[in-house]
C-alpha cells in the first residue's frame, strides 16, 4: 500500500511538473523604452512573445496611446565555435504618453495563442518634469554640468578595437549550374564565410526567389563550420540554407540576394561589433525548350518512367474498379498535376486521389507520383479506355521522350453475368407461336386501339420533349448569362487574398475563375478543358486571335504563378490583364 502511494504521488509531481511546463510554453513579457520619462515625452513599449497569437492591448491608466500598434517579429541565430541556435520573437509595440508626474505601472498585455491565453507583467515607468529629467542626468557632485564639458576634450582609455572589413565576413550564394534548361532544377546555398571569430546573426532576410519552384533542402539544427581556402585566406563557413530551383521561364534570371546582420565580438575585452552583410546575386541563364512539344508534354524535365494497372480484370455493373497510373523518375514531379484522359462516357469518373512518395536532396528531386482514379461502370458492355500518354523533356538527348500505354478493351457484366441487356427479339419462333394461340383478339379493334393509342402517346411524347428541350435551353442560357457574374466574384475574393499577401490563393482563384467562365460561357467540358480546345471555341466564337493569346497567356501566368512566386507588380499586372480580357470576350461574343 505504501508503495502505491509513492507511485501516486511521483506521478502527481510528474503531472505537475508537465502543467508547469506546458504553462511556460509561450514567453511573453513588456519591455519600455526608457524607465524615466519626462511627462511630455512619448515613449515606447513592447510587448514580445514567443509564438504569434492574438494581441490583446492593455487599457492604460496614467498614460495615453498615441497611435496604433506596430506588428513585427525578429529572428536571432547565434553561432559560437560552431553552435547554432535559432530562436523567433514576435513584437507588438505602441507608444505612450504620460498624462500627469510619478510612479506609474506600464500595464501587462494579453496574447491568445491557440486556446490558451497569456498575459504579461507590468513594468514601473517614473514620469518626471522636464527639467528634473535634464537635472537628473547630471552627476550630484557636478551640479552645473561642467564636468562633462571638460571630460569630452579628453582622450579615453578603451581597449583597442579591430575593423571588420568585407574580406573578413561577408555572405555568398553559391548555385551548383549557371546554365541550364527550362524546368531543369539546380542546387542553391546560402552560405556565411568568417575569419576566427565568435559572432551572432541577429536577423536575416533569405529572399523569396522569384519565377522559380522551390524545393527546400532540411538543414541540421546546429550547423558546424567547414574550412574553405580563398585567395590564399582560411575561412570558416556557415552552411544556412539549401534550396533546389526550376526555373519557370527563359532568359537570363537574376536570382536575389540575402543579407545579414551580424553582432561580432573580436576580443573578450572589446564592445561587440554590429556589421550588415548582403550576399551576391547569380545570373542564371535559363535556356528555352524546343518548340516541336507533343499535345502530351505536361512541362516535366528529367527522365522518367511510366505504369498503369488496373486492381481487378472483372468488371460488373456498378461495381468501382480501381484505375492507377504511376510515375516515377527523377524531376520536380511535385509540380505535375493529373493527366488529361478521355475517359468513356458510360464510366463515372472521379478525381484521382494523388500519392507522393518523393525525395529531395542536393541531387535533385527523386521518386513516383501516382494518380489513383476510381471508375464506375453504369452499363453492361465492350469499353475502351483511351490510349495514356506522358511526354517529357529528356535532359541527356535535349529532346522529347514520349511514354505510351495502349488502349484497353473491357467487357463490363451485369451482376447476373449476362454482358448485354437482354432483347425480345432473341424469342424462338415456337415461343412466338405459342404467344399467338393464346391470345385472341379482334383485329379490327386491335388496329383502331392502336391507332388512337398511337396518336395520344405522340402527342405526350412531343410535348414532354419540347417542354424538356425548351427547359434545358433556358438553363444553358442562364448558365452563360451568370458566367461572367460568377467570374467577378472569384475575381473579387482573388483581389482580397492579394491585399492580404495570399498569393497562391490568388493565382488559384484567378484560375478557376477563367475555367469555370469558358466551361459555361463557352460549352467546354471538364474533361476536354485543354488550351487548344479553348483557342479552338473561342475562335469559332468569333473571338480575335489577339484576345486569344492573351486569355491563354494569363492562364499559363497562373498556372506558372502557383508554383513559383512573382513580384507584386506582376501581381497586380495579371489581375488587370484578367479583368480586360473577359471585357473584350464578352463585347466580341
Amino acid at each position: 500500500m505504501m508503495k502505491m502511494k509513492h507511485i501516486f504521488l511521483l506521478m502527481g509531481v510528474f503531472l505537475l511538473f508537465s502543467i508547469m511546463g506546458m504553462s511556460q510554453e509561450v514567453n511573453f513579457t513588456t519591455s519600455v523604452a526608457a524607465k524615466k520619462v519626462g511627462v511630455t515625452d512619448r515613449f515606447q513599449v513592447t510587448y514580445s512573445s514567443s509564438k504569434q497569437g492574438q494581441f490583446i492591448a492593455p487599457k492604460y491608466k496614467n498614460f495615453k496611446q498615441v497611435g496604433g500598434v506596430s506588428r513585427g517579429s525578429n529572428s536571432s541565430v547565434n553561432i559560437v565555435n560552431g553552435q547554432m541556435t535559432q530562436t523567433q520573437t514576435f513584437q507588438y509595440t505602441l507608444v505612450l504618453q504620460p498624462i500627469k508626474t510619478g510612479v506609474f505601472e506600464v500595464e501587462g498585455a494579453k496574447i491568445k495563442v491557440e486556446k490558451a491565453t497569456y498575459e504579461s507583467k507590468s513594468v514601473e515607468v517614473e514620469v518626471v518634469e522636464e527639467s528634473q529629467a535634464r537635472q537628473r542626468r547630471r552627476s550630484s557632485f557636478d551640479p552645473f554640468g561642467m564636468m562633462d564639458e571638460m571630460m569630452r576634450g579628453m582622450p579615453q582609455s578603451r581597449p583597442r578595437q579591430i575593423e571588420i572589413t568585407d574580406k573578413d565576413l561577408f555572405a555568398k550564394i553559391s548555385v551548383s549550374k549557371g546554365n541550364v534548361m527550362k524546368g531543369e532544377g539546380f542546387l542553391v546555398t546560402y552560405k556565411v564565410y568568417a575569419r576566427d571569430f565568435n559572432f551572432g546573426i541577429e536577423n536575416y532576410d533569405f529572399p523569396t526567389q522569384e519565377d522559380f519552384w522551390t524545393e527546400n533542402i532540411k538543414t541540421p539544427e546546429q550547423i558546424k563550420p567547414t574550412n574553405e581556402i580563398l585567395d590564399g585566406v582560411r575561412y570558416q563557413v556557415y552552411t544556412l540554407k539549401k534550396e533546389l530551383l526550376f526555373p519557370q521561364k527563359s532568359g537570363e534570371l537574376k536570382l536575389n540576394s540575402f543579407g545579414i546582420k551580424a553582432r561580432i565580438q573580436t576580443s573578450p575585452f572589446s564592445s561587440p561589433l554590429t556589421k550588415e552583410v548582403k550576399s551576391n546575386a547569380p545570373v542564371i541563364k535559363v535556356n528555352p525548350l524546343p518548340k516541336n512539344a507533343p499535345s502530351s508534354f505536361v512541362n516535366q524535365v528529367g527522365s522518367y518512367s511510366m505504369d498503369v494497372k488496373m486492381a481487378s480484370d472483372s468488371f460488373v455493373v456498378n461495381e468501382p474498379i480501381d484505375y492507377t497510373i504511376h510515375i516515377s523518375g527523377k524531376g520536380n514531379l511535385k509540380q505535375l498535376s493529373q493527366l488529361e484522359i478521355d475517359f468513356p462516357k458510360e464510366l463515372e469518373v472521379y478525381d484521382p486521389e494523388i500519392d507522393n512518395k518523393l525525395s529531395v536532396s542536393e541531387s535533385g528531386v527523386k521518386g513516383s507520383k501516382s494518380f489513383n482514379y476510381l471508375l464506375i461502370p453504369r452499363k453492361s458492355g465492350k469499353f475502351s479506355l483511351p490510349e495514356v500518354s506522358f511526354t517529357y523533356f529528356d535532359l541527356e538527348s535535349k529532346s522529347y521522350k514520349t511514354i505510351l500505354h495502349p488502349a484497353q478493351e473491357i467487357v463490363v457484366t451485369n451482376p447476373d453475368g449476362s454482358a448485354e441487356m437482354v432483347d425480345d427479339s432473341s424469342e424462338t419462333e415456337e415461343e412466338k407461336q405459342s404467344d399467338t394461340n393464346t391470345i385472341s383478339l379482334d383485329l379490327n379493334s386491335l388496329w383502331i386501339g392502336l391507332a388512337t393509342l398511337g396518336v395520344l402517346g405522340l402527342g405526350i411524347v412531343l410535348f414532354l420533349f419540347i417542354s424538356k428541350r425548351k427547359g434545358k435551353e433556358e438553363t444553358e442560357e442562364e448558365r452563360r448569362k451568370n458566367a461572367r457574374k460568377k467570374l467577378s466574384e472569384k475575381l473579387s475574393i482573388a483581389k482580397s487574398h492579394l491585399e492580404k499577401n495570399e498569393v497562391s490563393q490568388f493565382y488559384n482563384e484567378i484560375w478557376v475563375g477563367l475555367n469555370k467562365y469558358v466551361n459555361e460561357k463557352l460549352g467546354i467540358e471538364t474533361s476536354k478543358m485543354t488550351k487548344q480546345t479553348i483557342r479552338e471555341t473561342l475562335g469559332i466564337k468569333g473571338v480575335g486571335k489577339e484576345t486569344t493569346d492573351l486569355f491563354v497567356e494569363v492562364l499559363e501566368q497562373c498556372e506558372m504563378a502557383k508554383y513559383a512566386p512573382l513580384s507584386n507588380q506582376n501581381n497586380e499586372e495579371i489581375y488587370e490583364k484578367s479583368l480586360d480580357v473577359i471585357e473584350e470576350i464578352e463585347s466580341q461574343i
